[in-house]
């Protein structure tokens, strides 16, 4: 008899984030935020070193999430191998 195998189609595997990437996500995404809001707002009054700070803090923010967002890809990605090569585990 053959084994019916799920389609591996991206759109059908969602992998929510675990409470701690969500905590990190909406603190990563908030940092961001507020360092280009910095970065904008220091550049208009002409104050060249806080708006390099802002930049930074945007990058980092920027850097992080898209960091954390890789490693909820990776478990998608897992996940997506084990439908396509189910293991027996007889």
């Amino acid at each position: 008899m053959r084994k019916e195998v799920p389609s591996t189609n991206n759109n059908e595997v969602v992998v929510s984030p675990t409470p701690s990437e969500k905590k990190v996500l909406i603190a990563s995404g908030v940092v961001a935020a507020s360092g280009l809001i910095v970065a904008f707002t220091e550049g208009v009054l002409n104050n060249p070193n806080r708006a390099g700070i802002g930049m930074t803090a945007a990058a980092l923010g920027t850097t992080v999430y898209v960091a954390t967002n890789e490693i909820r890809m990776s478990r998608r990605d897992r996940k997506l191998r084990n439908i396509a090569n189910p293991t027996d585990s007889k």
